[in-house]
C-alpha cells in the first residue's frame, strides 16, 4: 500500500517534536541553572521567486500555515542556540501577479516544505532582567526538502522528474536535474514575552534564503519542444513547460531568473517553557558555556574569579 506523503511528513514532524522535547527534559535534569527550553508553534508562510508578484506580500491566496517546534540552548547571557522543525506549504500562481508577461506565462506551483534547522538568538537584553519584553536578532543554517507540484486537468504531477527546462534531453546543453533537497541561511527577529519564569511567548519573523532556484521549478530558459517531448515524461513535460497562448516559446527564451535564488518568509508565534533551575537561587551568570568566560567581562556576563 502507498502511504501518503503528507501523512509521512505529518508523522515525522510529531516524532521529531517529541524527540526533540525528549532532548530538552534529558538535558535539563543535568542542568542546574534553568538554561534549556522547548517551544511549539505555527504561523503562516509564503514563498517569493519566479512566480512571484513584484509586491513583497503575495496574494492572501499563496499565503499558508505552518507548524514548527524547537529545542534551544542558553549559551551564555543573551545568546541562545536552537535545533528546530519546522512543516509548511508554499505555493505560487501566475494568474494571481500583475505582470503581464507572466500573466502570459500562466505558470503555478505548489509544494511541501519540511525543514531542520539550527539557529542562533542573540537578545537585547540580560535573560536575568524581569522586563516582559525582550528584543532578538536570529539568524542560522537549514536544510530542507521541497517537491513542486501542479495540477493539468484535474491531475497532480510532480514538476521535477518532467525535466521542464530541458533537464532530461540528452546532450542539450541543459542545467542537470535539481534535487528535492536543499539548504538556506535564515535571517531574521522577534520578540520573547515573558509570562512568568517558566513560560514565555516567542513572536518572530524569519526570511529563509533558499540554495536553490527551482523551489518552483522555473529558473532558466525554455527547452526545445521537440527535444523535450522526446524525453521520457515529454507529453505532459511540454504541456507544463508552458502555458503560453501564442504556443510554445522559441528555445533560449527566458523562463525564469537563475541569477535570484528563492525565498520563503515566515511570520509565527511559539509558546516556550523553560524547564526550571534544580537550585531556586539565580545563576550568577547563566548559560552552559558560562564556565568558558570564567573571569572575563562583557555582554554575556559579570565577572567572576
Amino acid at each position: 500500500m502507498k502511504l501518503n506523503k503528507n501523512f509521512i511528513f505529518s508523522k515525522a514532524i510529531f516524532f521529531g517534536t517529541v524527540f526533540l522535547l525528549s532532548i530538552a527534559e534529558v538535558c535539563a535534569q543535568r542542568d542546574n541553572n534553568a538554561n534549556f527550553s522547548f517551544s511549539l508553534g505555527g504561523g503562516a508562510m509564503y514563498y517569493n521567486g519566479d512566480l512571484s508578484d513584484s509586491s513583497p506580500i503575495p496574494d492572501g491566496q499563496l499565503i499558508n500555515p505552518f507548524i514548527n517546534a524547537d529545542v534551544s540552548w542558553l549559551l551564555v547571557d543573551r545568546l541562545e542556540m536552537a535545533l528546530g522543525l519546522m512543516y509548511g506549504k508554499i505555493e505560487g500562481a501566475d494568474s494571481l501577479t500583475n505582470e503581464r508577461d507572466n500573466r502570459s506565462r500562466n505558470l503555478s506551483f505548489f509544494s511541501p516544505y519540511a525543514e531542520l534547522s539550527l539557529s542562533f538568538r542573540l537578545s537585547l537584553l540580560s535573560v536575568k532582567n524581569t522586563f516582559m519584553v525582550n528584543p532578538y536578532l536570529m539568524g542560522g543554517v537549514g536544510g530542507f526538502y521541497f517537491n513542486p507540484k501542479a495540477e493539468y486537468m484535474g491531475v497532480t504531477y510532480e514538476l521535477q522528474p518532467l525535466g521542464t527546462e530541458g533537464q532530461y534531453i540528452p546532450g542539450g546543453g541543459y542545467e542537470q536535474p535539481y534535487s528535492n533537497y536543499a539548504i538556506n541561511a535564515n535571517m531574521g527577529g522577534g520578540l520573547n514575552v515573558r509570562i512568568n519564569e517558566n513560560w514565555r511567548v516567542r513572536i518572530e519573523a524569519t526570511a529563509r534564503f533558499a540554495f536553490t532556484d527551482f523551489l518552483d521549478d522555473v529558473s532558466t530558459i525554455f527547452p526545445d519542444s521537440v527535444d523535450l517531448s522526446n524525453t521520457p515524461n515529454g507529453a505532459i513535460a511540454v504541456l507544463l513547460s508552458s502555458k503560453r497562448p501564442k504556443g510554445f516559446p522559441d528555445k533560449g527564451r527566458a523562463r525564469g531568473n537563475p541569477g535570484n535564488n528563492d525565498i520563503v518568509i515566515t511570520a509565527g508565534i511559539a509558546l516556550t517553557y523553560i524547564f526550571p533551575s534544580k537550585s531556586n537561587r539565580p545563576a550568577p551568570r547563566p548559560g552552559i558555556m558560562k564556565g568558558t568566560f570564567r573571569g572575563k567581562k562583557g555582554w554575556w556576563g559579570e565577572t567572576i574569579n
